[in-house]
């Protein structure tokens, strides 16, 4: 294993990410105060919701999927890419379809908007499942500036926005064309560098995809149940106003995810590898680096946004939500927590531990939710980010668990019986 070139590819992934990241709130800024009024604002952001959702609706945990089964064996790349991509064009032409001739008969006036909307979403849903090719051939670099070329065509986009007084569906055209640019670019890449990959078209394959990434898929809704159950709960239990309060303080603490979720992205074809070779001492020992990292990470966040968190509210929000400094303190207390909880978690469905990581994840839902009903009525906001604290602590002790628990168990029966693979393991 090449560290020189892991650590390289972690600071590119997570320098390039946070660069995107940077680049797509200067172009909503852009959008915000330049090019278009708020109601047309809140449509577009309604319309990217929808879209979102989409997305995870034609996703069903393919990119994960592949991610892992290419990691563990490249020759199967032109095979599973093609099989996946043929499956994700036929999610995607019904999902977008079906969600615009909805609005079409109910709403025809927004129809077109929500249309083009959800149809640059679901051009980056595709985008994803190219760029886990890459990944899990380690092409890093190749990956990062793929992924750079619609943000940035979508930027320039928006400057000649300005001059030319483009409206809400000159803005789409935009996003369109960009996202389009953005997955036939990597789509050429990949079948130069990688293999010809065409889609397709078999049903019977596509359901064993669908059914052996279904787990991933759940896990992926489940977390983003997890995540926003606090305030669908606070909007339903308290007011609009807390929930202002709690949303401004939980957008600066989402912004701590990037720094883990490419990281994990880098690992993943080193880890796979390592569970194919039954190498169970070094999963053991980069686990334990893995976990290590995250602890140092996520306390170097906590100790730099904490003392800050007053002002950072202030300067980002304005003035009137300095209410929010003590919800972003306290869910900063959680980044240590949450990025061993999601490292572990991605490192058991690696070792095809699906099940029991949805078990896991949703026992912590359900635990989420039934002290949010004791916490918000009694602290609102502030008992909403406690109750995710100590979530956030309680999944990632039970992850953290369940993964070394099934290494020490693989490892007694490797040095016993001197199994040549991987075994499945026992349901929960």
């Amino acid at each position: 294993m090449k560290f020189d070139k892991t650590y390289l590819d972690l600071a590119v992934i997570t320098g390039g990410e946070l660069a995107l990241k940077l680049v797509s709130y200067v172009i909503f800024v852009l959008l915000a105060r330049f090019i278009l009024p708020k109601d047309d604002m809140g449509l577009l952001f309604g319309g990217i919701a929808i879209g979102t959702l989409a997305v995870i609706v034609c996703e069903i945990g393919t990119t994960r999927y592949l991610l892992r089964a290419i990691s563990e064996d490249h020759s199967l790349t032109e095979r599973l890419l093609s099989e996946v991509f043929g499956l994700r064009l036929i999610l995607t032409f019904f999902v977008w379809a079906g969600i615009t001739l909805i609005y079409c008969f109910n709403n025809p006036a927004e129809a077109m908007v929500i249309s083009m909307a959800v149809g640059f979403c679901l051009l980056e849903g595709l985008f994803y499942a190219f760029s886990a090719t890459l990944l899990a051939h380690r092409m890093v670099l190749t990956r990062v500036l793929c992924m750079a070329i619609a943000p940035l065509l979508v930027l320039v986009g928006m400057l000649i926005a300005i001059g030319m007084g483009w409206g809400l569906y000159g803005v789409l055209g935009c996003f369109m064309v960009s996202y389009a640019a953005m997955v036939v670019v990597t789509m050429s890449v990949v079948r130069v560098k990688l293999s010809p990959v065409k889609p397709s078209f078999s049903m019977g394959r596509h359901w064993v995809i669908a059914r052996e990434s279904f787990p991933l898929a759940l896990l992926m809704l489940i977390s983003m149940a997890y995540f926003k159950a606090d305030t669908i709960m606070l909007l339903k239990m308290r007011s609009n106003e807390s929930v202002a309060t709690y949303e401004a303080g939980y957008k600066l603490f989402e912004v701590s995810r990037v720094m883990i979720r490419p990281a994990i992205n880098v690992i993943t074809p080193i880890i796979s590898l390592i569970i194919v070779q039954n190498r169970w001492p070094k999963l053991r020992s980069l686990t334990l680096k893995v976990l290590g990292g995250c602890f140092v990470v996520g306390l170097a966040l906590g100790v730099v946004v904490i003392p800050l968190a007053d002002w950072l509210v202030v300067m980002v929000f304005g003035p009137e939500y300095a209410d929010s400094g003590p919800v972003v303190k306290i869910l900063f207390a959680a980044t240590i927590p949450l990025f061993i909880g999601f490292s572990a978690t991605m490192i058991a469905s690696l070792m095809r531990l699906d099940r029991q990581a949805v078990w896991l994840s949703l026992i912590c839902l359900v635990g989420n939710v039934l002290a949010n009903l004791y916490a918000i009525p009694r602290w609102g906001e502030i008992g909403a980010a406690w109750t995710t604290l100590f979530s956030e602590i309680v999944l990632s002790i039970l992850a953290v668990t369940l993964v070394f628990w099934y290494i020490r168990q693989r490892q007694r029966l490797s040095d016993a019986e001197k199994l040549p693979g991987p075994i499945e393991p026992a349901l929960v």
